[in-house]
């Protein structure tokens, strides 16, 4: 493939523009990038140009067509994809509770706090860990001075979020 070349100035201009037709859209991008100064190929003032050779009609359709690449069905109705990522997070962090408490500041702590709020929020299948998790935060954040009333406003604050 053209586009894994180190492409050195001097490569490029002996590069014949019946070359880089043959290629697809995204090498002649890939080869753009790597310019030192760029041509801007998918520029709008180059793309639709009649007087540029470059990119070709069919390089012009594949890179339109790039962005339909995959599913193109997207739901914002999904319920999942509000909470999907607050999963894998939980997944990720929720095993290492027990060591990030014994270093706990304020801040985690609120940060934590937030986390598990949203996993309870979206009834989440991590919302029992959670909610043991939110009473030592709780217990926590007591032991510090901090206030009902403080922790009251910060969870409101933060739900909203």
């Amino acid at each position: 493939m053209l586009s894994n070349l180190i492409v050195k100035s001097n490569l490029i201009e002996k590069l014949s523009n019946e070359c880089l037709a043959r290629i697809s859209a995204l090498e002649l991008r890939t080869i753009d990038d790597r310019l030192p100064v760029p041509r801007k190929f998918f520029d709008e003032s180059t793309r639709h140009n009649p007087n540029h050779i470059l990119p070709t009609e069919k390089q012009n359709k594949e890179w339109d067509a790039r962005l339909f690449w995959g599913d193109k069905r997207v739901s914002m109705e999904d319920e999942g994809r509000r909470i999907c990522w607050l999963d894998d997070l939980a997944a990720e962090v929720f095993p290492n509770w027990e060591r990030c408490c014994q270093k706990l500041n304020l801040e985690e702590a609120f940060e934590w706090e937030w986390l598990c709020l949203q996993l309870e929020k979206n009834k989440s299948k991590w919302c029992p860990r959670a909610r043991r998790i939110l009473t030592e935060i709780q217990n926590f954040l007591q032991q510090k001075g901090v206030s009902n009333e403080v922790q009251r406003q910060k969870k409101e604050s933060l739900s909203e979020r």
